[in-house]
């Protein structure tokens, strides 16, 4: 999760990706699992992100538009 966390804090769009530990001819490097874009052309962030008890994760975020200067709250549920 803090993988996550820092991935979502650091690009304009809203993006998950779970990485996995492959044996070891991969020298301990992850491969990417899965990955899901959330978001448009504006300025979306993702603050928290939690595992759900179903599996999934659930994300909270903001989003700015910069022409319309409003900013939106993004509450985004995933499925496992």
């Amino acid at each position: 999760i803090v993988f996550l966390i820092a991935l979502l804090s650091l690009f304009p769009v809203m993006s998950c990706t779970k990485k996995t530990t492959e044996p070891e001819n991969h020298h301990g490097k992850g491969r990417v699992e899965w990955e899901k874009t959330f978001g448009g052309s504006s300025y979306e962030y993702g603050f928290s992100v939690l595992q759900t008890s179903d599996g999934g994760y659930i994300i909270a975020g903001t989003t700015y538009i910069l022409r319309a200067y409003e900013t939106d709250v993004y509450l985004i549920k995933t499925e496992p």
